[in-house]
């Protein structure tokens, strides 16, 4: 009976400890024994080079990132394999580098943590915008709408697109309601990661549908278009979720994987 209850307790004190190890194995800590061949984080970063093996399911991530509904830590793990390769080849940018030393010290854990995360690293994203004011011949205006509802929803499905918006000026509109022949003026904001990401845009099928549209005298005027780089904090404006997609879409994560 004695022994019985020696080996369960010994039983006991080993399953308890396996349970303490995982619950304690964060980022900074023995257990989770970064940099290491054996480990908590060595055996989650496998598992993760695994399910992220192929260009769609990296793909996929990403975009579930852009959406809040992929897991933070997953994302958190991810871009320290990618900043970790990254390094290997080069300097990371300022900002990575930063990211990366204080996630490895565990200095984002708890909470606050994730939003944290993202203003360390948000810096290192170029992000270029512009904006954009088209006059719609008011006989066009029907047309013009659906065939740029298409281009909204093809270009948010775009991993590097980080804003796509638009709206109606408020005084157009209300002269086109009340006259019916009115000159109707949109104005857009949008952002990408990188000018990459908005040559990537371009090259879409979705805007090849709307550039075949612009060949068809809609406007009333010329378009303007002026394009910009983004000098605020992402964090500031966007989900962490968000800003780790785009950190890892400026790091060709998609396209290059753990290369």
């Amino acid at each position: 009976m004695a022994s019985s209850s020696l080996k369960f307790c010994c039983l006991f004190f080993v399953v308890g400890a396996g349970r303490a190890m995982a619950l304690t194995a964060t980022w900074g800590t023995k257990s989770w024994n970064w940099g290491s061949a054996m480990g908590v984080a060595h055996d989650k970063a496998a598992a993760l080079r695994r399910d992220l093996s192929t260009t769609e399911a990296r793909l996929d991530f990403v975009q579930s990132l852009k959406k809040c509904a992929a897991s933070f830590d997953d994302a958190k793990l991810c871009l320290a394999l990618v900043w970790q390769q990254s390094a290997r080849k080069g300097p990371l940018p300022p900002a990575f580098a930063e990211a990366y030393a204080e996630l490895v010290a565990g200095a984002f854990e708890g909470e606050g943590a994730d939003e944290a995360f993202a203003r360390t690293m948000a810096p290192g994203i170029d992000r270029y915008c512009l904006n954009v004011r088209l006059a719609i011949k008011p006989e066009r205006l029907t047309e013009f709408e659906a065939v740029i509802a298409q281009n909204e929803r093809g270009t948010r499905t775009e991993p590097r697109n980080l804003r796509y918006s638009y709206g109606v000026e408020a005084e157009s509109q209300k002269e086109e309601e009340q006259t019916g022949g009115a000159v109707v003026y949109y104005f857009f904001q949008e952002a990408f990661v990188g000018e990459k990401g908005f040559q990537a845009h371009a090259s879409a099928p979705h805007f090849a549908k709307w550039e075949a549209f612009t060949e068809t005298d809609p406007f009333a005027e010329a378009p303007q278009v002026h394009f910009w780089y983004a000098t605020t904090n992402l964090a500031d404006e966007a989900p962490p979720s968000l800003v780790a997609a785009a950190a890892l879409a400026s790091l060709d994560f998609i396209e290059d994987g753990w290369c």
